[in-house]
């Protein structure tokens, strides 16, 4: 069984019809079907071509829904739509119809985006048909593309080509495509798994900076998997020291004290600010936060924890109990100890104060909320120094100064969460530094092993004496993660990467309100400190319409894609940007990053 691609004639003329051509299609679809036509019908139509006869002068047309042939009509070449159109495909192949491909294809790639996305994804489709026979057909699951013969018709200046294609319903990895996975990711991976963009990107392989996806395009990486890889992609001195210690060790648990497990503890505390001393190795920042509260309330001996709304610290129960985002919890919540204040989010004050002039009102609020939703007796406060999954929301420079005299007065600790803010991000080793915060209890993650499942809790002396239960973990300070970790630190420290992460992210801010300045309207607030910074953008900031503008975010990460540049966003509506180069991004690297932010911006605008 074969898909024949016969007089394939590679003329601007065939993207010149693209719009009659799509017009004629719904119109044939609605007169064989009976039925008005859907985007789905439209698009299996665009993919796969008309069906061709050169039986006289006439053209057939087939539009496929759940991969049935489900209405066929013909048109002669003087229809205007067609006049310029030589363009056929003959589809053999029955595996359509019984694996359901065709709909699939549709489901996966249209995502309810409509007749735009369509008439777009066509666009693309005839255009890989120009540029690339075999990689746009493997890219569709296609493999053994045998490139045919020079039709002997036809104008010396036209391009005709016969090719066949041995189609592959349910292919094997061994030579993966990006369509190939993305399959295979929706089949075997629940659709809960958010993922990025319209049609989801799928990477092979990075070096630094840079990242490159399967169907072979280059991007630079700005988000880091969500602000993870600290030192850019495959760095050297990581892949060495984690390649040494698995030909040396590659697991002990807690249950042994290992060499990278020490090492790393005494570079932790060596970095670490105020009288953090003692560490507990865990794997991720959720379960992180979730010792620190434990900690808390064991050291404290009250149950009750205050967070801020707008936060995020996980998945697990408690860590989705702490959660200030709707959007985040697959449950009620089932820990009542845990109380929300407002955030200290400046743009959107819940307070509805101007912040120039409220004297940090929202900090000092916290008072009214120990001593009418709590005992009065606190275990801690848990407060990511910025707020990163929430908008990339920084506190007033007084807020975390007011907030420990109120918690430690009321007999809790402060609690700081630098899983994302840690390791140098803002431009200081720790984000709580900004603020002239001294935790007792300090969490750690995501950079800490540059993309390696690791975190850390970190605590004082008198804390850590006070947990006298037994507490083990099975992949805690796993030795390939703790020599990752160490290899980090000593990078970040023999190359002075904060100070990198501060100039760089000096400069990065500077390009970002400079595009501000440009599309005044759009972008509403330009927020945050070294290498971790966000743009809300909103309806129309220069008529106060503070509207969050969500799809204006999903159209500017899709044309940064299409530019080739990767950043990310959060807020608890998704209208807000967030951008986080690599600790040691380049200058270079951070203009590249601006020029494709702002052409991004002004494609989305309409100029």
């Amino acid at each position: 069984m074969n898909i024949k691609i016969r007089r394939l004639k590679l003329t601007h003329d065939l993207l010149a019809t693209l719009g009659d051509l799509l017009e004629a299609c719904l119109e044939f679809y609605q007169k064989t079907s009976g039925r008005p036509p859907d985007p789905s019908a439209a698009y299996a139509m665009l993919s796969f071509g008309p069906l061709h006869s050169e039986s006289g002068n006439c053209y057939t047309y087939g539009i496929f829904t759940d991969g049935v042939l489900a209405g066929v009509a013909s048109v002669t070449r003087d229809h205007p739509s067609l006049r310029s159109l030589d363009f056929g495909v003959t589809l053999i192949h029955p595996g359509f119809r019984r694996k359901g491909l065709g709909r699939r294809l549709v489901e996966h790639i249209l995502k309810d985006q409509g007749l735009p996305r369509c008439i777009d994804r066509a666009r693309a489709v005839l255009q890989g048909l120009q540029t690339d026979h075999r990689s746009f057909f493997k890219g569709m699951g296609f493999q053994q593309v045998s490139p045919g013969h020079l039709c002997p018709e036809g104008s010396p200046s036209d391009t005709q080509v016969e090719m066949v294609l041995s189609p592959l319903i349910l292919p094997h990895m061994d030579d993966p495509s990006a369509f190939m996975v993305r399959e295979k990711h929706m089949k075997f991976i629940p659709a809960a798994v958010a993922t990025y963009y319209d049609e989801p990107l799928v990477p092979l392989a990075g070096k630094g900076s840079r990242l490159v996806d399967l169907d072979g395009k280059t991007y630079l990486d700005f988000f880091g998997g969500i602000l993870t890889v600290a030192l850019g992609h495959a760095h050297d001195r990581v892949t060495k020291a984690v390649i040494a210690q698995l030909q040396r060790l590659s697991h002990a648990s807690t249950f042994y004290p290992t060499i990278p497990m020490v090492e790393l503890a005494e570079k932790l505390i060596a970095s670490a600010p105020g009288q953090l001393k003692k560490v507990f190795f865990t794997v991720s920042g959720s379960e992180a936060d979730e010792m620190a509260v434990t900690l808390a309330q064991a050291h404290t001996g009250n149950l009750e924890v205050i967070t801020l709304r707008h936060s995020y610290a996980g998945r697990t129960v408690m860590a989705q109990a702490l959660d200030g985002l709707s959007s985040h919890r697959a449950v009620q919540s089932q820990i009542g100890a845990v109380k929300h204040a407002p955030a200290p989010y400046c743009y959107r004050c819940p307070l509805r104060l101007d912040p120039k002039s409220c004297g940090t009102a929202c900090a000092r609020d916290l008072k009214e909320l120990v001593e009418t939703t709590t005992t009065g007796r606190l275990a801690g406060m848990l407060v990511e120094p910025i707020l990163g999954a929430g908008g990339c929301i920084p506190p007033p420079p007084d807020y975390f100064a007011i907030a420990a005299e109120i918690v430690r007065k009321h007999g809790g600790v402060m609690i700081a969460d630098e899983v994302q803010t840690g390791f140098g991000r803002t431009g200081k080793m720790w984000g709580a530094q900004h603020f002239g915060l001294e935790p007792e209890i300090m969490t750690l993650g995501k950079g800490i092993a540059n993309g390696l499942p690791m975190a850390a809790t970190l605590c004082t002396e008198w804390i850590a004496d006070s947990f006298t239960s037994r507490t083990i973990s099975t992949f805690g300070g796993n030795p390939l993660a703790c020599a990752a970790a160490g290899a980090v630190l000593d990078e970040i420290k023999e190359q002075d990467l904060v100070a990198n992460s501060a100039e760089r992210g000096k400069e990065l801010r500077e390009s970002l309100v400079r595009i501000q300045r440009q599309f005044p309207r759009m972008i509403g607030d330009v927020r945050g400190v070294g290498l971790m910074l966000g743009m809300e953008l909103v309806r129309d900031e220069t008529t106060m319409n503070r509207t969050p503008a969500t799809e204006a975010v999903s159209q500017l990460m899709e044309e940064t894609r299409r530019r080739g540049l990767l950043i990310g966003k959060g807020g608890l509506h998704g209208n807000i940007i967030r951008i986080a180069p690599p600790l040691n991004v380049s200058a270079e690297e951070i203009e590249e990053g601006a020029r494709i932010l702002m052409k991004s911006f002004s494609a989305i605008q309409g100029g």
